[in-house]
């Protein structure tokens, strides 16, 4: 299942059958620009239950934002992080009453 959200310029794919997820992941523009540095890759995003505190663990742990906490309306919160390897993930705090 697609559906395109043309404000946001991404596509919500999903797996799911009535109120049972599974698998959902999204298509979007690199957010990063492309510098050498930036992932050009497959981005795994996480669901967390809390996402400023996984934001603080991140830090914490030696992990950085790479882009900071932001707000998909209609879906949640979404942050983007590296790891203390280098790698790039996201994070998400799911919450369909976000504008």
């Amino acid at each position: 299942m697609y559906k395109k959200r043309e404000s946001d310029n991404f596509w919500l794919i999903n797996t799911w059958k009535g109120e049972k997820h599974n698998i959902i992941g999204i298509l979007v523009k690199h957010l990063i620009p492309i510098d050498g540095n930036s992932v050009i890759a497959f981005l795994c995003t996480i669901d967390v239950s809390d996402i400023d505190v996984s934001i603080n663990l991140i830090n914490r742990y030696g992990g950085s934002i790479v882009i900071p906490k932001r707000i998909i309306p209609g879906l949640g919160f979404q942050a983007y992080c590296k790891d203390s390897e280098g790698n790039i993930f996201g994070i998400i705090k799911l919450n369909s009453e976000v504008k």
